[in-house]
């Protein structure tokens, strides 16, 4: 009986979510015009028609042929024309290795009935390996811009996502965990999705590249920036009003491009939401902290997929795209350093954690935050973002991994190895680290929380009048008594966008009240750079009054975080005196930085 409950919910859940799916483009065509009358874009209206989207759209030159590996090439909409954008784009090249298990540790840590877990991930990792790859082309610089509908009358704020994946995977056409995007957008504000280039594809060095090629994809993401300041009013979106925002590598992204010369000017705010790509600390010219430089590493993957000599380049644009995202696989799996934005060129001069500490980023308000949980899904993977080392030595990337590995074991020794003199105090402030859970909740300080902290700490001091700073913690976990996930990375997603997945159940009622919440600050800061609603704000979502606690600004002397779970509160950063400790190694990472430019 519970084997055929199961396949049968499963069933009904899969229907659901690919009905809703189709459903998002079924009200009919959104036609946008130019100032003569002309017809400037057609797209989609969706949501009984109280929505308008706009997908599809060409932001640079495909980026294929010679242009692989180069930086995007801004497109003119006028060329094309009337812009048909009814139909979603094709995705990036993107890696699939380490997804699968990502998701399947979502489903897994739900607290679902085993067999429809089990059932559910065969699901995921069916679609994911058969057809995840089906709408993968390199032809992929696209963007799509939703707007309430009629076209606003008054220009909006503009929301930029750049989505995560570390910086190997995800899509940028939509956002895991989230159904639709709905309920943002009707808090008036016009959403940008941006695809960009990836791994092999993104950020590839080779000495016979202009500039060793280095950090394409990072490139794109300031074109579609670019591409925003000369477009969006034709959508109804306000230019000098935009916030970029993203997840995990896509909240890097925002700390990057808040560090980026070239990216000055082209937006007004920055969200950053769990900001990680593994931590990569590689410099374009030379070795740093164990790892290779991205020429070195660009030089032998080169050597791994055509053979050496010269000519490489020619070599690998002659390769189709899925035999070149082949080869970056196999190269992976055999723990091979990947290629990550790398710093020391004109583009990213320095990293974002010495930036912000000399004050050197962008003078703008900052809204930026982690999840309680964030291990939960990586505790037990140990995959290593970056590979072995030259001559034997440990990398920096090494050590997080022998730290997930041997932790489970012998907790004191990866201690002390990397951590040094810090390591007993580390294991003081962690209870003596003696169960899996505080285990998990020192590795995500790790890796999330200590570098959120570093980064508003640095920017509340030396952001500048404009230099505001927000922080939040969210610790809301799935409804489930049997749920093993926590409040995990990536979890915020749904709350942010106002929909949970359908594979994944429904939100509460309490999950809905804090969405509505949390959207409200979100479209709040990119509306006027303070998080902060009236105290009673009317929802647009369903006319109800809802209040709002007060969320004060970050300061480094008496800092205070907003908390986001059923009960939203402010109270000091709980964590404090751990991530204190932790960014001792933080500033011993950024005294090595700073030395190396000499």
């Amino acid at each position: 009986m519970g084997v055929a409950v199961s396949i049968f919910a499963l069933l009904w859940i899969l229907y659901k979510h690919l009905r809703a799916r189709r459903s998002k483009g079924n009200d009919g065509a959104a036609t946008l015009l130019n100032r003569d009358g002309s017809t400037f874009a057609v797209g989609r209206r969706l949501d009984v028609g109280r929505l308008c989207l706009f997908e599809g759209i060409p932001y640079a030159e495909p980026p294929v042929g010679k242009n692989r590996f180069m930086p995007p090439v801004l497109k003119n909409p006028g060329e094309e024309g009337v812009l048909q954008c009814q139909k979603a784009p094709p995705k990036a090249w993107a890696l699939q290795i380490g997804m699968v298990d990502f998701i399947a540790s979502i489903v897994n840590g739900q607290g679902f009935h085993p067999l429809y877990s089990w059932l559910l991930c065969i699901v995921v990792r069916i679609g994911l390996r058969v057809v995840g790859t089906r709408d993968m082309h390199e032809d992929c610089l696209y963007l799509s811009v939703t707007t309430p509908a009629p076209t606003p009358t008054k220009l909006l704020p503009v929301m930029v996502w750049f989505h995560g994946g570390d910086h190997q995977a995800g899509d940028g056409n939509r956002t895991p965990m989230s159904g639709t995007d709905y309920p943002i957008i009707k808090h008036g504000v016009i959403l940008v999705r941006v695809q960009y280039r990836l791994g092999i594809f993104g950020f590839y060095c080779h000495n016979e590249l202009p500039n060793m090629g280095a950090n394409a994809g990072f490139l794109d993401q300031i074109a579609s920036l670019k591409w925003v300041q000369q477009n969006i009013e034709a959508f109804g979106g306000d230019k000098n009003n935009v916030t970029i925002f993203g997840e995990s590598a896509g909240g890097e992204s925002v700390t990057l491009l808040m560090t980026s010369p070239l990216s000055r000017g082209l937006f007004h705010k920055a969200i950053a939401q769990s900001p990680n790509n593994s931590y990569q600390l590689v410099h374009l010219h030379r070795d740093f902290q164990h790892f290779a430089s991205g020429k070195t590493n660009g030089q032998a993957f080169a050597d791994f997929a055509v053979g050496p000599g010269a000519g490489q380049i020619d070599r690998l644009r002659e390769l189709p795209a899925s035999s070149l995202a082949k080869f970056y696989e196999d190269w992976r799996t055999e723990g091979k350093q990947g290629f990550y934005p790398v710093i020391g060129g004109e583009d990213l001069p320095t990293h974002p954690l010495a930036a912000f500490a000399e004050g050197s980023q962008h003078k703008i308000p900052l809204m930026i935050g982690s999840n309680a949980d964030e291990c939960t899904l990586f505790y037990n993977r140990g995959n290593s973002a970056q590979g072995p080392s030259k001559d034997g030595e440990k990398s920096f990337s090494e050590q997080h991994v022998d730290y997930m590995k041997g932790f489970r074991e012998n907790e004191a020794g990866v201690l002390s190895s990397v951590f040094n003199e810090d390591s007993i105090e580390l294991e003081r402030l962690y209870s003596g680290l003696n169960s899996d859970a505080l285990k998990m909740e020192f590795w995500g300080d790790f890796m999330f929380g200590r570098k959120v902290h570093w980064l508003a700490k640095h920017h509340s001091r030396t952001g500048g009048n404009n230099g505001l700073c927000y922080v939040y913690f969210f610790t809301r976990v799935p409804p489930s008594s049997t749920q093993t996930a926590g409040a995990f990375h990536a979890a915020d997603l749904a709350f942010v966008f106002g929909e949970y997945s359908s594979l994944l159940g429904k939100l509460t009622d309490e999950d809905i009240s804090l969405s509505k919440r949390m959207i409200a600050y979100w479209t709040q800061f990119a509306t006027t750079g303070n998080p902060n609603p009236d105290l009673i704000e009317r929802s647009p979502l369903l006319k109800e009054e809802l209040d709002f606690v007060q969320w004060p600004k970050f300061e480094g002397e008496n800092p205070r975080w907003i908390v986001f779970d059923h009960s939203i509160r402010v109270e000091p950063v709980s964590r404090l005196k751990k991530y204190e400790v932790l960014n001792r190694k933080t500033e011993r990472i950024v005294e090595s930085i700073v030395s190396a430019r000499c």
